[in-house]
């Protein structure tokens, strides 16, 4: 059981473009996305679109994406899944429901 958090390594990227790039230059090796749906410039959807597209071309397995989203209309849901965004978590996101959501992604569970 996961008691607490702790990351080793954190990538913060301030858009949708800067975290395309940073995944094409790490080459996949990210453990899990946390994706904001609305960001400036590329919105998480369509970065998050982007970035299946490049694991497709290259051969990478799916990286895990989960979305961090205020939308809680089934309709937001439903665009936010056809993006191949993983799991959707709803915010004011609380630390428990991010860890149950990490242990449910995770290979190891």
């Amino acid at each position: 059981m996961l008691n607490s958090l702790s990351l080793p390594e954190a990538t913060i990227c301030d858009d949708g473009h800067t975290a395309l790039e940073a995944y094409q230059q790490q080459q996949g090796q990210f453990d899990v996305i946390l994706m904001d749906v609305e960001m400036p410039g590329l919105d998480g959807l369509g970065a998050t679109r982007a970035i299946r597209q490049f694991e497709q071309q290259t051969g990478l397995s799916p990286c895990p994406v989960i979305a961090l989203t205020a939308h809680t209309l089934d309709n937001d849901a439903s665009l936010i899944r056809d993006a191949g965004i993983d799991q959707v978590l709803n915010k004011p996101l609380r630390r428990n429901t991010l860890i149950q959501c990490l242990q449910q992604l995770s290979p190891r569970s």
